[in-house]
């Protein structure tokens, strides 16, 4: 299951047409308490917000921060995430409706097609509900719930207004790069293209 909630463009553009870092930065502390609430809601009620007055504070929270989809990330964020004493709670839980340990994507404005990189490229905040590991210039994902083996990390990095170098390499890119904002928040930028 991916997430991601998606958030308007804005008119601040790195070289790579894209929201740059800062003006990203600035609208998330601009409207911080209103992630805030966008990201309680999700962990409440998951993506089916069905009563009338939550509907409409729902709405009204997604335009007031021009955030247009809101999905999760599909990993079950338990506190210490890395210890495999939280393998063994993580295979009693039901990762599709543990909204409450769920990461949230929030991407930023549309999909942009690269000359550059020969693929498509978006921006987009990442939540995690605990302070996940960032060591050895990796973001790392929780013990996988089936083997306990750390299986998942990508790249961080301190800007994401350029493109890593090994994107306009020429060689397929699949992937996505981090910049961290807060403990919990991150700028995410992602790349696909057929190999």
């Amino acid at each position: 299951m991916v997430a991601t909630l998606a958030l308007l463009q804005s008119s601040a553009c790195s070289p790579l047409g894209l929201s740059n870092d800062d003006e990203m930065i600035a609208h998330f502390k601009a409207h911080r308490s209103e992630f805030d609430a966008l990201v309680m809601m999700y962990q409440k009620h998951g993506q089916s917000v069905s009563s009338q007055p939550e509907y409409r504070e729902h709405a009204e929270l997604l335009k007031r921060t021009g955030v247009r989809q809101l999905t999760a990330d599909g990993e079950v964020w338990l506190p210490d995430p890395y210890s495999m004493e939280t393998v063994e709670k993580a295979k009693n839980i039901d990762p599709f409706h543990a909204y409450a340990h769920h990461g949230l994507m929030l991407r930023s404005g549309a999909l942009i097609p690269s000359l550059r990189v020969k693929a498509l490229v978006w921006k987009l905040y990442f939540y995690v509900p605990v302070v996940p590991r960032v060591e050895q210039g990796r973001l790392w994902w929780p013990r996988s719930h089936n083997t306990g083996q750390l299986h998942r990390s990508a790249p961080v990095f301190d800007s994401l207004d350029d493109y890593p170098s090994d994107w306009v390499q020429g060689q397929p890119v699949a992937e996505c790069v981090f910049r961290p904002i807060e403990p919990q928040w991150f700028l995410e930028m992602c790349a696909s293209r057929a190999s």
